[in-house]
């Protein structure tokens, strides 16, 4: 089943000074939207989003350059954080009101008793294997690696052990009928990928863009994809916010969400705005992102697919991780 968090055509409710013009109101560490006056008798609020440098965020970016939080009222204020963990610390103790989660990272936030809820669909890996998506497997280019089995007992570059590409990585090798426990995952920061399979200190690399490309630009080559191994248009990531947050702020939420669902459709439809929003947050460059694999963006949570991601980060990810039921993590 998936479920659609809110409609394009929806009527958005005016924001009420009570909502968020108080700390008593705000995020998880006590912090609220900032709310201003706006036109039209709806207020203006400013939302603290915590982002990565990475091509996945680029709906983000896109609705701000094609004017679509201005049109639900919104003012976003990115906060780069260093990565998924950090981001985490920063809602909890209230420095941004919402931010990008690989979607094993949620699962494990709430599995430890974090207060995390999802408030608006991501990134989905491929529905089929033609293209590889934004976290390909990649071997250097005379590598006698050639197929999947050829994979059995290698080193494999991943950026954070316990996480999307790792577990997501044994996942779809088991489906694939290769033993993942014979992989050594070895941690490399994403931009130290490239170099590590040129030194041979790794047999291959889960990477993510702009670094495959790169890659591929070196003479490297793609071997598969574990997203779409693991499952066809995997849940990869998604915004999140503090239960607090959320339930504090019903109506930030909500047009916070309908400018990301609306983004995330153009984003799928007009590929070059995507280019040109990644150029205008990264130091990519032009020439790179001219040939990067675009994710796939979602329009709805698929909460089927969120069950699979919880069911596979409790398999392979830190141990002894309790079920988490994912349908309530949905803010709806």
């Amino acid at each position: 089943m998936r479920r659609t968090l809110a409609t394009l055509g929806a009527v958005l409710l005016t924001l009420g000074v009570a909502a968020c013009g108080s700390d008593d109101d705000g995020g998880g560490g006590g912090g609220g939207a900032a709310a201003t006056s706006g036109g039209g008798g709806q207020e203006t609020v400013t939302l603290r989003v915590g982002v990565l440098p990475i091509a996945n965020l680029a709906p983000l970016y896109v609705a701000q350059n094609e004017g679509l939080f201005e049109e639900q009222g919104i003012e976003v204020e990115t906060l780069v954080q260093a990565g998924g963990a950090e981001v985490v610390t920063s809602l909890v103790s209230g420095g941004i009101d919402v931010g990008w989660s690989a979607t094993t990272g949620t699962v494990i936030s709430a599995a430890r008793g974090l207060p995390i809820r999802i408030v608006a669909p991501g990134t989905i890996g491929p529905e089929d294997d033609a293209e590889p998506s934004g976290s390909p497997l990649a071997v250097r280019g005379d590598s006698p690696i050639q197929t999947v089995e050829d994979l059995a007992g290698k080193r494999i570059a991943v950026n954070t052990l316990a996480n999307l590409a790792d577990i997501t990585m044994r996942a779809g090798l088991d489906n694939l009928g290769v033993d993942s426990s014979t992989i050594q995952f070895v941690e490399i920061p994403f931009p130290d990928m490239p170099a590590a399979l040129e030194t041979g200190q790794v047999d291959a690399a889960v990477t993510s863009e702009p670094f495959f490309t790169q890659v591929v630009q070196n003479g490297g080559r793609f071997i598969f994809d574990p997203f779409y191994a693991t499952r066809p248009g995997l849940p990869t990531g998604h915004w999140v916010a503090t239960s607090e947050y959320a339930e504090g702020n019903p109506d930030v939420i909500e047009r916070f969400n309908a400018a990301i669902l609306e983004a995330n459709e153009f984003s799928n439809e007009n590929p070059e705005a995507v280019h040109e929003a990644i150029g205008g947050y990264t130091q990519i460059p032009p020439a790179v992102i001219e040939n990067i694999n675009i994710s796939t963006w979602s329009t709805d949570v698929d909460v089927e697919g969120l069950r699979t991601v919880e069911e596979i980060t409790r398999e392979y990810g830190p141990e002894g991780l309790p079920e988490v039921d994912v349908e309530s993590l949905v803010f709806e």
